[in-house]
Order: C-alpha cells, then structure tokens, then sequence
C-alpha cells in the first residue's frame, strides 16, 4: 500500500496503480500513471525537473510490465490478482522521509535502491560518451539502416507524447486507410460517416473495376480473394483514385506480392532494394499509423525468410494442394474401392502419387501467360 511506512517515507507499490491502469483510456495511461504517483507520494511543493524524469520514466516501466501481465491472464483483474501477487507487493517508487527521492524500477527491486554513489541521469541528459555506451550492445547485432528504420518507425507511430504530431492526409486517404486497417471508430456519428464511405469505395470499385469487395459470400468466406487483388493491384491508378492510396504503394506492394507468388528464383540485392524502397515510402506516406504485421514481416524481414529456403517461396504456397482437391475428388469416385475405408485410402494414395511422378510431371506443359504478362520490374527481380 502507498503511504508512510516506518523508516521508508512514502512508498508506491505497483499493486496501487492497476485500477488506475485498467479504468484509464489506453493512450492516456502513461500520463494517468505519472498523476498517480504525485499524488500518492503526497508532494506539496512543485516537483523537480529531475524528480518529474523520474517519475515519468518509472510510469512507462509500470506501464509496460503490466501491459504484458494484462495480457497474460486474459485481461481478468481477479486472475491478475491470483497470478501475480509477488510482482503486485514490489516497490516501483519510494521516496523518504527528507523528501530525498529513492526510485526503485521494477527490474531492480532487489538488492534494494543504491543510495550512495553519483545518481543516474535521464538518457537525454547524459553525455554523448554515455550515450553512446547504453546503446553499444544495439550497434553491434544491428546495421545503421536497420536503427534508422526503428527511429523513424517510433516517432511516427510514438502515441505516449504528451504533444504528438500531427501529419496531414486528404479525406479519401485516411478513411481509405481507416476502412483498410481496421481503424477504431467510436460514437454512432463517426460510425455512420466511415460505413458510408466505405459503402462509396465497394461501390465504385464495383462500377469501375467490376469488384465485389469486403462482401460475405455463401460457403466461404469473404469475397476478398486472389482473383479481386490481382485485379486491383493491375489498376493501380484507378485502384488509387478510389481508395486515395498512394499510386507508387499500389504499384510497388503489387511487384512484391507478384515476386514472392512467381515460383521463381529471385535475385535477393534487387529484392532487397525493391523491400528497402517500399518501406520508406510507407513510413514517408503514413507514418502517422502503425505498420501493420503482415506488411512488416514482408517488408522488413522478406529477404530473410526468402533466404531460408532452398526452393523458391513461391513453390511453398498451398496452391499445389488446393488443385489436387479436384483430382482427389474425381479419383475417389472413380479409382478406387468401395469395400473398406482402407482398400479406399491406399487406393487413392496410388492414384495421387502416380499422377504426381516427377517424369511424368515434367513432361506437362507450363503455360508461360503470367510471364509474358509480367511487368518489367517483375522480371528483373
């Protein structure tokens, strides 16, 4: 509990914070946090600047531990309260009875706080020297490219500044991107506006792409298949035109989805430059929202998982099995016995793997349409 404690002046525990992280709207929690803790420590006066570096930073700490236990025990307070009794009874903050600040994080809870020795000094007002020696171990497993990315991504997608900010975008971009990403709408008004916008883009898609988009179909699924992307990523600018994407996104995400799905070897320098290009446009254009997973896996770590496997990533995809559904089928009713379960199995296995011998498969007849329709940059890569 927070309070005065003999010997230990005011004392924070993080078992006094939860309410107030739980109750607190998620991109306020940081600042709702640091609130509480001023109160709790009961200081009159106006804080320091250094005792403010502080508590701030021992907020984000309490913030980001219990965003992970949160998640842990499936948002339930009372599991929280069950699971994670000794990390509850930690001290984040203490500070003693001569208002001499002693902070403690929650990685250093024991030993106790040291309270000889020269105190420690927020990192943005540390020297260069020591600057440069906290992120030493960051230097060494990664490239300067690879931290550039990782500072630019953070401070446009950074939703704990008290003052973020503001990146401008037209009115067809963001509720595009809004319908896209899934954006949280909140209030019946705001609801209203985005489902008519988005009903304005599945519309003219519709009159001038010929697509049926974000729509459920009977037996599976939604209508946003393979067939609907193609035809939207070979339409670049009407496709940007309707959904106020950027043109060169549409064009450069439809090389790469066509590369990584060709079934071709692929030069990885080209690859590479071609995922660098993408990812910076995407953080120059929209910077203001997180990347999404998929995009990052692809963008960032697409060379990698490409260079992992001996046979080209796009010979990996499941559409070889989808096409034997069909032939499965056919051969069942045709080819096989019906007197047992089993006598049908092996029957089948037979078949399939007959139809599947290498000679035989090689002697079949690729059809070279989607390369000769492929564009230029396509086949470069």
């Amino acid at each position: 509990m927070a309070g005065n404690e003999a010997g230990h002046g005011a004392i924070v525990r993080n078992r006094d914070l939860i309410d107030v992280w739980i109750e607190a709207p998620r991109g306020n929690r940081k600042q709702v946090i640091y609130e509480k803790i001023l109160s709790l420590i009961d200081i009159t006066d106006e804080p320091s600047k250094h005792l403010k570096s502080n508590i701030m930073k021992f907020s984000q700490f309490f913030g980001l531990k219990m965003a992970n236990n949160w998640q842990k025990v499936g948002q339930s307070r009372n599991r929280l309260l069950q699971n994670q009794v000794y990390w509850l009874d930690k001290i984040i903050y203490r500070i003693n009875n001569e208002s001499e600040e002693n902070t403690c994080s929650d990685e250093e809870q024991e030993p106790p706080c040291r309270s000889v020795g020269r105190p420690r000094v927020p990192f943005e007002e540390a020297s260069k020297k020591t600057k440069r020696r906290h992120v030493a171990e960051l230097t060494t497993d990664r490239s300067a490219n690879e931290l550039q990315f990782a500072v630019n991504v953070v401070s446009g997608s950074n939703h704990s500044e008290v003052s973020p900010q503001i990146f401008s975008f037209s009115t067809a971009e963001a509720l595009a991107l809004m319908v896209d990403l899934d954006i949280s709408v909140r209030g019946p008004e705001n609801k209203a506006i985005v489902e008519t916008n988005k009903k304005r883009i599945q519309a003219e898609l519709r009159a001038k792409l010929s697509l049926i988009v974000d729509k459920p179909k009977p037996g599976y699924g939604s209508s946003n298949d393979a067939n609907t992307a193609r035809i939207f990523f070979h339409n670049p600018q009407t496709s940007s035109d309707i959904t106020g994407v950027d043109r060169e996104l549409i064009e450069k995400f439809a090389i790469i989805l066509g590369v990584l799905a060709s079934g071709c070897a692929i030069d990885m320098e080209k690859c590479a430059s071609l995922l660098e290009e993408a990812r910076h446009l995407y953080i120059h254009l929209y910077k203001w929202y997180n990347m999404p997973n998929t995009v990052h896996k692809v963008l960032v770590h697409g060379c990698e998982i490409i260079d992992a496997f001996c046979l080209p990533i796009g010979e990996l995809s499941e559409d070889a099995l989808e096409a034997r559904h069909k032939e499965a089928r056919k051969h069942r009713l045709s080819h096989t016995r019906k007197c047992s379960r089993t006598g049908t199995n092996k029957d089948l296995m037979r078949v399939l793997l007959l139809t599947s011998d290498p000679f035989i498969s090689s002697k079949r007849k690729v059809s070279s349409k989607n390369i000769r329709n492929a564009m230029r940059q396509f086949r470069t890569i």
